[in-house]
């Protein structure tokens, strides 16, 4: 038996040929890497595609076959059973070419006559990645003689013709005639137990988890789907958490016990193939496979999915006694995998596979989609910032938690972590503000959890101890401070220009992209605890005290009035007015405005056209050079600013051109509510008994509270700078990537991370192929979230959302009643515009409500169109909330609101109440009562 030339007959598994999949087809060329790999594969050999043309040809049925294939109708099931089985019945009864039996018998013995094997088709166009022709052509076990094995192999050709594998052919565009089928014989395993394992979770494409179905006896049951397996779910581990943690440990997340009902074993009375029969109640009731067992089985694999270049395998297995032997292993179909676990390998803390984790946190602080990328750096950012938190709290043990975590697009935050660090010791007012991060099923546990005074004092004596510079309005000094111009290693946050980076050799290149990331872990970590966590939180809280329980007047809104703008006005404030300036010079000359109207973004090389043209150009120039790192509203790297593209300052300056607001105006008639309402607090305390202490005590809490939502937009038009000079700093390495042809595109960038990024650059990454999957799979599920096709659970565990309640109700006349979080005054009527992205916003007409998933900065401008906004997260001291009160419109949060209200439907938004009613629907009719969970 020759094991060189592609020709023959027979092929062992341990020749070279054996990895050819246009000779030994999908399944035989699996077992041959498996084999030359040095996995435990079943010895065997394979009968070829070159056997099967030669019978074709010998037998001279080609043309019939060919004949009946013209007639056959697809759509007509028994048309093609019909046809097919006169198919079959040409190559049954046509001899096998002596050529062909004398090579198989040959191969037959050097395994031994005598020995029982395992007969199973291969065809070329099976185990493929996109076509897994899976269970489609047949397997014939405890085949035994040369006589049995020669029709074993004619009965697997016969199945390449089944009308099950013809329709799948038909339905995948494969050439019937094209199609080759090779048959793998290999001795049995007699196993006690055997199956199949999936190298990834299928459920839920997580690539850190195994799943297993395993049962009594050959793997048959299972891949036939005869019996209810046994089920194991299995961790991958790759983190250490301490001394006692084992690096690479694996651990049993699940265990399933199934009925097993049934089970293939050996035909006692021909001692010829299998037959099927009952399991005893007492195997029934027994785990087919033990946790070490399991275990060894997870590790094996994933070192063949990573022999397959990472691609997750499907693999089945027999065990007989200590030893596992793999039968089959090929590609998982039919999954969407993005390897977010690897997106999560930098992380120091080893996962909780039974944490609860809360999007909350991301849509408040981070907002819209996040990038691969951009969470490697600025994910561990946060979780530096929050172990600085809990060493000021004197909470060493909640280092323990794994804080951030990347899914499918967005982060997760450990709720466990959050509930410790926000509402253990915390004012139980300042921990309702912040239960919509947690599991409803936890509210009431946490609202009824004791408040200890001692404990409380306790905490802020800590935070003082801990840092007294940081504490009080110490976070506002020093955030001036690091504004003016503190340098981290020889940068600022703007980072530096584009055409010196340029000249960074390879390894300056990372060491300038590591400096631009240590500027913003020393921000963040430096500034911005306890301050804008826990103080100000407090702060207001204890406002919000002092008006509810002291202020006895008759504005009811007075606590709102209060902290509605601020005393001078801020970096997003001042940047609203500029914009406003730039499209009030528009409208003001005829031509220029024309210009905008017609020209759309390409509206900007018209302006040297004309004297009011620069004008207006010289406007936007010294704009651009103050903010041309803002105007997204998603703070990801991934978005274009204002300087990258002429649409985002196009889009921004649109609204204010439509809208003619007067952003100026608008701060000084807030100041001057909020001054008299102030007065008016203060008057009304001051008649008190100890009227000069509440007044006093207000006042403090009061200035305390303006600096601090002063410094809250100062710092995030900052932290951009330092964002953009990150967004720079890898769009050149990608330049650099694309040039050398290791990246196809500038998107390809944002979907590694900064570690794969970095090793693809300077030549660390040994796999192309993986680092392709990794980009198409996270960019694909980006680009889902980012567009609003998929609303992704507030709350998962181990990758599974869990179900949320929502909070709609019915008033008297039927309609539907959204309820949710206040979080700026007054009512109004008024059709709803569901608006999915920053782009979108040029779809709302003026008085509308704008619904939202959350808005930032960036979506300020069109707020002086809106009559109202709803957003789904974000609360009090979200941007929606706080420009809402700045404009004097009704704003609340409300849970799954871009799914529950219809777009153009006419509501009403009550923002005292933080209540929608949904009056009627896009066509005018009234609206039926929902009936769907989001």
């Amino acid at each position: 038996m020759s094991s060189q030339n592609p020709a023959c007959n027979v092929v062992t598994l341990t020749s070279p040929e054996a990895i050819r999949h246009d000779i030994v087809g999908g399944k035989g060329a699996n077992l041959g890497r498996l084999t030359n790999a040095g996995f435990q594969v079943p010895g065997g050999f394979v009968v070829t595609t070159t056997a099967y043309t030669t019978f074709l040809q010998e037998a001279g049925i080609k043309d019939g076959i060919r004949a009946l294939l013209d007639t056959i109708n697809y759509d007509d099931l028994n048309d093609l059973e019909a046809k097919t089985a006169k198919i079959r019945a040409l190559l049954d009864q046509a001899d096998m070419p002596a050529t062909v039996a004398k090579d198989v018998i040959s191969a037959y013995a050097q395994l031994g006559s005598d020995k029982y094997v395992a007969v199973r088709s291969s065809g070329t166009a099976e185990d493929l990645a996109g076509t897994s022709f899976a269970g489609l052509h047949d397997t014939y076990l405890d085949v035994i003689g040369s006589d049995a094995l020669i029709d074993a192999l004619k009965d697997c050709w016969a199945s390449l013709w089944s009308a099950r594998a013809m329709k799948y052919r038909d339905h995948n565009k494969f050439d019937h005639l094209q199609a080759q089928l090779a048959v793998v014989v290999q001795l049995m395993v007699d196993s006690e137990a055997s199956g199949v394992m999936f190298a990834a979770n299928p459920r839920t494409g997580a690539t850190d988890e195994t799943v297993i179905n395993a049962s009594w006896g050959l793997g048959e049951a299972v891949v036939q789907g005869i019996i209810t397996p046994d089920e194991f779910v299995v961790k991958a581990g790759s983190l250490r958490i301490d001394d006692s943690e084992v690096l690479g440990s694996r651990h049993v997340l699940e265990r399933s016990l199934g009925a097993k009902e049934k089970q293939y074993i050996r035909n006692p009375v021909t001692g010829q193939g299998t037959i099927v029969e009952e399991v005893t109640q007492s195997m029934r009731d027994r785990y087919s496979l033990n946790d070490e067992q399991v275990i060894a089985l997870a590790a094996l694999g994933r070192r063949i999915t990573e022999h397959y270049g990472g691609w997750p395998q499907d693999i089945e297995f027999g065990v007989v006694g200590d030893q596992i032997y793999v039968l089959q292993s090929r590609p998982i179909t039919g999954v969407e995998f993005s390897w977010d676990a690897d997106v999560n390998a930098w992380q120091p803390v080893a996962d909780d596979p039974f944490g609860i984790r809360s999007r909350g946190w991301a849509d408040e602080a981070w907002t819209g989609a996040i990038t691969p990328l951009m969470f490697s750096w600025r994910g561990h950012s946060w979780n530096l910032f929050f172990w600085d938190g809990v060493d000021h709290i004197r909470r060493s043990d909640l280092r323990k938690h794994p804080i951030m975590r990347y899914h499918k697009g967005t982060a997760y935050m450990d709720c466990a972590f959050e509930r410790a660090f926000y509402c253990d010791e915390a004012l139980p007012a300042t921990r309702a503000w912040g239960l919509d991060k947690l599991p409803p099923a936890w509210h009431k546990d946490i609202m009824a959890t004791r408040f200890g005074v001692l404990d409380f004092i306790k905490q802020y004596v800590s935070m003082y101890a801990y840092n007294p510079k940081k504490f009080g309005t110490g976070n506002i000094k020093l955030m001036k401070q690091h504004i003016a111009g503190k340098r981290v290693r020889g940068l600022t946050a703007e980072g530096l220009p584009d055409d010196i980076i340029r000249q960074y050799s390879d390894d300056e290149l990372e060491h300038y992209v590591e400096r631009v990331i240590a500027y913003d872990e020393d921000f963040t970590v430096d500034l911005s605890f306890p301050g804008f966590m826990y103080i100000l939180r407090d702060a207001m809280a204890g406002l919000n005290a002092i008006v509810a329980n002291w202020y006895d007047g008759a504005n009811a809104q007075a606590f709102t009035q209060l902290v509605t703008g601020t005393p001078r006005m801020t970096s997003s404030l001042q940047e609203n007015i500029e914009l406003a300036e730039i499209a009030s010079a528009i409208r003001a000359s005829a031509r220029v405005n024309a210009d905008f109207v017609e020209h759309g973004g390409a509206f900007f090389i018209t302006l040297e056209a004309s004297e009011d043209g620069r004008r207006v150009e010289s406007l936007i120039n010294a704009f651009l050079k103050k903010s041309g790192h803002r105007g997204h509203a998603d703070r990801d790297i991934y978005f274009p600013r204002y300087a990258d593209d002429p649409m985002v300052l196009y889009r921004a300056l649109e609204v204010h051109h439509r809208s003619k607001d007067e952003t100026h105006e608008m701060h000084e008639r807030n100041t001057r509510v909020r001054d008299a309402v102030y007065a008016d607090v203060v008057e009304n305390l001051r008649r008190k008994p100890l009227g000069f202490l509440r007044v006093e005590a207000f006042k403090y809490l009061h200035d305390f509270v303006m600096q601090y939502l002063e410094a809250r937009d100062n710092e995030r038009h900052h932290i951009d700078k330092n964002t953009y000079a990150n967004r720079k700093a890898f769009l050149e390495v990608g330049r650099r990537l694309i040039e050398r042809g290791q990246l196809v595109e500038e998107r390809d960038i944002w979907f590694l991370t900064r570690y794969e990024l970095m090793d693809l650059f300077l030549g660390r990454a040994n796999n192309p192929q993986l680092i392709r999957w990794k980009i198409d799979g996270r960019r694909r599920d980006f680009d889902r979230y980012d567009r609003k096709e998929v609303t992704l659970p507030m709350f998962i565990q181990r990758n599974h959302g869990i179900v949320e309640e929502i909070e709609a109700t019915h008033d008297a006349n039927g309609r539907v009643v959204l309820r949710g979080v206040p979080t700026s005054g007054g009512e109004i009527t008024a059709i709803a515009r569901v608006v999915k992205s920053l782009s979108a916003t040029s779809t709302v007409n003026k008085g509308e409500i704008m619904i939202a998933n959350s808005t930032d900065p960036g979506w300020t401008p069109v707020f002086g169109m809106l009559g109202g906004v709803v957003v789904e997260t974000g609360g009090l001291l979200s941007h929606s909330g706080l420009l809402a009160r700045e404009y004097g419109f009704p704003a609340a949060q409300i849970k799954n609101a871009l799914k529950l209200i219809p777009d153009g439907a006419r509501i009403r938004l009550n923002g005292d109440t933080g209540t929608v009613h949904i009056l009627d629907d896009t066509d005018g009719n009234e609206t039926e009562p929902a009936s769907e969970a989001a």
